[in-house]
C-alpha cells in the first residue's frame, strides 16, 4: 500500500493486488463506509478486499508510515502543475472528471453562476 491520503471523511491509497489499484473510502451522511476500487470486483460494484485492506490498514495505525511523504508529493505535483500549459491542465481536468462523476458535479456547480452571465 502506498500513497494514502486522509481527508475529512475520505481515506484512499494505491494498494497491491495482482496489480496496483486505487482505492477510496467515504464515511457517508448516512453512517455507512463506502468503498470504490479500480479493481475488476469492485467496478462491478462490489466492497472488494483491496477496500477491506485500506480500512484495516487505516485501523492500525499505519497511516503515519504511508502518508509521511504526502507534503512533499503534493509540494512536487504543485511545481509540476505550474509549468504545464493552461491546455494542457484544461485536458487533464475534463479527462479525470469524466471518470470522477464528484469532480464533475463539482465543476458543473461553479458553471451555473456563469452560465446566467453569458
Amino acid at each position: 500500500m502506498s500513497g494514502l491520503r486522509i481527508g475529512e471523511k475520505t481515506l484512499t491509497a494505491k494498494v497491491v493486488g495482482t496489480e496496483r489499484y486505487r482505492v477510496r473510502l467515504e464515511y457517508s451522511e448516512s453512517g455507512q463506509i463506502l468503498g470504490d476500487c479500480t479493481c475488476p470486483y469492485a467496478e462491478e460494484g462490489n466492497f472488494c478486499k483491496h477496500c477491506v485492506a485500506l480500512g484495516i490498514a487505516f485501523l492500525k495505525g499505519e497511516d503515519e508510515i504511508l502518508s509521511s511523504s504526502q507534503p512533499a508529493e503534493l509540494d512536487a505535483v504543485r511545481a509540476y502543475l505550474q509549468q504545464c500549459p493552461h491546455e494542457e491542465l484544461v485536458d487533464l481536468l475534463l479527462e479525470q472528471a469524466t471518470y470522477d462523476e464528484d469532480l464533475l458535479d463539482r465543476i458543473l456547480l461553479d458553471i451555473e453562476p456563469i452560465a446566467d452571465q453569458i
